[in-house]
């Protein structure tokens, strides 16, 4: 009688020595050595670990672990050790999945996955299945990069394959993958069989920008808003990705085919379509497309008047849940059904305000905020009329317009109401989170963000916010996951791809955090905002001649925006220009904008030691770090631009007390 298989569900790990048969055509001895130092550091990491190796196939291993972040973490610690010498060439693929076995062997599909996912890998890399990269979706310190769709040889349907992104792991080219398969081509698929086959991928979505079919022109911000609201309908939906409207608005009007805007994005699904609104009459047309294959899925139209427009907004959203294949919670379900107003008055003012507020101008902020008055006034207290009321006067202070008390002082006044309306809200969170920001309280404000993460974790203000406190309380690496994050649902937005930069140059690896600052500037070479943020840090490495042709660019700029004051201030500095540089330092301008803001403070603290003005340099350090820029690492070590204030009596008072803070800080 034969012997029963044992089954187990785990975490299946594969590794293959690179080369190792021809090494041992040519050098046994070496081959040898290799070969026991890869079983020796092996078993130690699986010993710490708790990974149980189930098969030895000469160069290579099978082994089971119970938990996905033990697989994942032995992995690394296996590269980064075989990275030592003598060098091993060590290639690892992980999946999720049942295993079974017995004496003649192991097997299974997941085992055959995993082997595929080890056979595409590079020497020094790990790859993993997209099951591996959502079982540690929560897991911070894991940082994973896509690599996109592989179709693998004896597999099924097409996988997504990811490589383990952490400091010192290999991340291999896409284009140059080469394994037991291949990329993943939509031609390759017979029409007949797409549907089925692509039905696994992941479910992402983006709602693109509806058109206005009107024909009055002036209905483009209704247009946009019913877009808006569904995102927000499906934006708190487990199971789901959902792209920001940041990114989504870029490509309105696009001329691009279905297929390359789910590229561009990195989606699956699109949401497409228009509105018509006529009177009282409205008509909404959409189409839910599959972007892998530039296939509609089904075109509606939805008609109503004005007053069935949360109904019809339901409607789409519950059609793209059906197509999703989603299961709602109870919560999600009243998430769909909940209505944020009851006043077509009230939300038709609303959204006037949410494009004012897009504008980033003193004007367009002054008008969005009465706007929300009206609305207040139609229907008294509403918790997305207090949150975007409370968001408002913190764009004064944010944008550098109106730097002062009083706006804080009326955005706290709304978070009052609004934590008496809906406690332990989002709004309620998010609001709190960049009040507490503002207040230079960063502990209290990663608790909020991380509190709206739990529960949204598409929230792209979030996603920004949390990465940049960590980032400020001198905790940059917890942050690597959310900045990953966020470029993953907001990838069209040039600014998200300098967080993972900033992540690492605050922890002084200038040389690998330029790369992140340069694609930034490449998407957007003419944003005064994007040229500074770039030439800032990218001054801190590279050489100066490269850096002041960038700076020159914020020229027309410094009597317009604080970035080209600060640029003037950097550039001079560089120059060696010293006492011009002390001259535009003196801007009154500058100086009352950069007060409030603890980036800015430092910006300031930077030149100034450039030019070895050492008290007004220590001057705004000090300022940055009561305003909650208290990254201890960067200021006492890494910043090059602070070094010559590093041997002050008060620069080492004011580092004790900031690594104290530094030290106490509940990541």
């Amino acid at each position: 009688m034969p012997l029963p298989a044992h089954r187990q569900l785990a975490a299946i790990l594969f590794t293959d020595m690179a080369g190792y048969t021809a090494l041992m055509a040519k050098d046994e001895t070496l081959a040898a050595r290799l070969r026991s130092r890869h079983r020796e550091v092996l078993r130690s990491c699986h010993e710490d670990h708790q990974g149980q190796i189930l098969q030895y196939f000469g160069d290579g291993t099978l082994s089971l672990f119970q938990s996905a972040v033990q697989a994942v973490q032995c992995a690394i610690d296996m590269q980064l050790a075989f990275k030592k010498e003598p060098i091993v060439p060590l290639r690892i693929g992980i999946h999720s999945g049942e295993a079974v076995w017995d004496k003649e062997g192991i097997y299974g599909s997941a085992v055959n996955i995993a082997s595929r996912l080890e056979s595409f890998a590079e020497i020094g890399s790990i790859l993993v299945s997209r099951k591996i990269r959502e079982e540690l979706s929560n897991h911070s310190n894991f940082t994973f990069q896509s690599l996109g769709l592989f179709e693998l040889k004896n597999v099924p349907q097409p996988r997504e394959v990811f490589a383990v992104a952490n400091d010192g792991i290999v991340v291999p080219i896409e284009k140059e993958l080469k394994g037991k398969g291949k990329k993943f081509s939509e031609a390759s698929i017979p029409p007949s069989a797409q549907t089925k086959t692509l039905s696994s991928f992941s479910k992402s979505i983006a709602v693109l920008p509806f058109a206005n079919m009107s024909s009055n022109p002036e209905q483009e911000y209704f247009c946009e808003g019913i877009a808006d609201e569904i995102i927000t309908d499906l934006t708190g939906l487990n199971g789901v990705t959902v792209i920001s409207r940041n990114s989504s608005a870029q490509l309105k009007g696009t001329s691009l085919s279905g297929l390359e805007i789910g590229r561009k994005l990195g989606v699956r699904y699109l949401l497409t379509g228009g509105v018509r609104r006529a009177g009282q009459r409205l008509r909404i047309t959409a189409q839910l497309i599959d972007a892998s294959i530039d296939q509609q899925l089904w075109a509606k139209k939805f008609d109503g008047t004005l007053e069935d427009v949360f109904d019809l907004q339901e409607k789409i959203s519950r059609q793209i849940v059906q197509a999703l294949d989603l299961k709602l919670s109870k919560k999600e379900e009243n998430q769909l059904i909940e209505r944020p107003f009851d006043n077509l008055q009230a939300y038709d003012a609303y959204l006037h305000a949410h494009r004012e507020i897009m504008k980033l101008n003193d004007t367009s902020l002054s008008r969005a905020g009465q706007l929300i008055d009206n609305a207040l006034e139609m229907i008294g207290p509403n918790s997305l009329l207090l949150a975007t009321k409370g968001h408002i006067h913190l764009r004064y202070i944010m944008l550098g317009i109106k730097p002062d008390r009083s706006h804080l002082e009326e955005a706290e006044k709304c978070l009052h109401q609004l934590t008496i309306l809906t406690p332990d809200s989002l709004d309620q969170h998010l609001l709190r989170g960049m009040i507490r920001y503002r207040q230079a309280d960063i502990q209290g404000a990663t608790n909020d963000f991380k509190k709206i993460l739990l529960f949204d974790s598409n929230n792209r203000d979030a996603l920004l916010y949390l990465s940049l406190m960590y980032i400020l309380a001198g905790h940059g690496k917890e942050a690597t996951h959310w900045a990953q994050q966020l470029i993953t649902i907001d990838p069209l937005t040039p600014l998200n791809y300098c967080i993972p930069g900033y992540v690492k140059a605050s922890q002084g690896m200038f040389e690998e955090a330029i790369p992140h600052y340069r694609k930034m500037y490449d998407m957007d070479p003419d944003n005064p905002f994007v040229i500074w943020t770039y030439a800032l840090m990218a001054a801190r490495f590279l050489a100066r001649k490269e850096i002041i042709p960038v700076l020159a660019k914020l020229e027309p700029y410094e009597n317009m925006l604080t970035f080209g004051r600060h640029g003037r201030f950097l550039r001079l500095a560089l120059e060696g220009q010293h006492e011009l540089a002390f001259e535009a330092s003196a801007n009154e301008q500058l100086q009352k904008e950069a007060r409030w803001d603890e980036h800015a403070s430092w910006w300031m603290a930077s030149a100034y030691a450039l030019i070895n003005k050492k008290e007004l340099a220590l001057d705004w350090l000090e300022n940055a770090i009561r305003l909650g820029y208290r990254n201890y690492p960067f200021f006492s070590i890494h910043d090059p631009f602070l070094e010559n204030i590093r041997v002050e009596a008060r620069f080492k008072k004011l580092m004790e007390k900031t690594r104290r803070d530094w030290e106490s800080f509940e990541v």
